[in-house]
């Protein structure tokens, strides 16, 4: 069974209007998408939920120590994890492959 939400812009995050209405979406890649980059916190129901993913930027964190905080967020919030990251010298980014599920 996927899961569903209301969709949001990838840009700002604000809802995505089209034609007037509301989208809705499958929602595990914006839930993923959002743990990764939300900070703890910011979900009142969930105080302790989030990876802040930007606080990584130029930190002398290792990747494995992201993967693991990483797989630990999205195994609390029900998924089956085990993310890949990768610095990108070249572009100066994070590449992060959640490899995450819901099991049924």
């Amino acid at each position: 069974m996927a899961f569903r939400d209301i969709a949001l812009t990838n840009l700002d995050g604000d809802l995505l209007i089209k034609n007037g209405d509301l989208s809705f979406i499958d929602s595990d890649a914006q839930h993923i998408h959002d743990i990764i980059n939300d900070a703890p916190g910011e979900w009142k129901q969930y105080p302790v939920l989030g990876c802040n993913i930007s606080n990584y930027q130029y930190s002398p964190v290792s990747s494995a120590s992201i993967e693991q905080k990483i797989q630990s967020q999205l195994t609390a919030d029900g998924y089956v994890a085990s993310p890949v990251v990768k610095y990108l010298p070249g572009q100066d980014k994070l590449n992060i492959v959640t490899n995450a599920y819901r099991p049924l």
